[in-house]
């Protein structure tokens, strides 16, 4: 409901809204989660098996930028899968329960990776564009470390 309230001061009346508190239950809450994050998962894979399925079957698309993507669409696929379990677990469970723990892991190390991927991405960028240095491919086995096993590490201790 809408209330107009004159102040003599102003000019043009104020409207104030008169608060109606709206609660919703734990479960309404895991509802709106799951319509929101589900469908959003789904396009994630799927936009990531078509990255994987355009690397596979076109030999123009396997150079050195394109893996690259290809290494940042893996980390991102492990963060879909890990957020698409959120839709199989039964919200009774604790959060010691191990299915619990392997998705905080695989969301921890999908992120973290993800990131990481986009990092070196940018920095190579960079490096090209600025400083003429085109020397990356033969280090491609120091980006992957440090794009997938440092991720890793980190999940693992957080």
């Amino acid at each position: 409901m809408i209330v107009f309230k004159y102040n003599k001061s102003r000019i043009f009346p104020k409207l104030l809204f008169k608060e109606k508190k709206m609660s919703i239950n734990d479960q309404e809450k895991l509802l709106i989660i799951k319509m929101i994050s589900y469908p959003l998962s789904i396009i994630s894979i799927l936009s990531t098996l078509f990255v994987f399925y355009l690397y596979c079957f076109h030999k123009k698309l396997r150079i050195f930028p394109f893996r690259l993507v290809v290494f940042m669409q893996i980390s991102d696929f492990i963060l879909a899968i890990s957020q698409n379990l959120i839709f199989y677990l039964d919200y009774g469970i604790s959060d010691s329960h191990p299915i619990c723990q392997i998705q905080a892991f695989l969301m921890e190390y999908g992120v973290l990776a993800t990131v990481t991927w986009s990092c070196i991405i940018s920095t190579l960028m960079f490096l090209s564009f600025y400083h003429e240095s085109h020397q990356f491919e033969k280090k491609e086995h120091i980006l992957i470390l440090i794009g997938f096993i440092i991720p890793g590490v980190v999940a693992v201790m957080l």
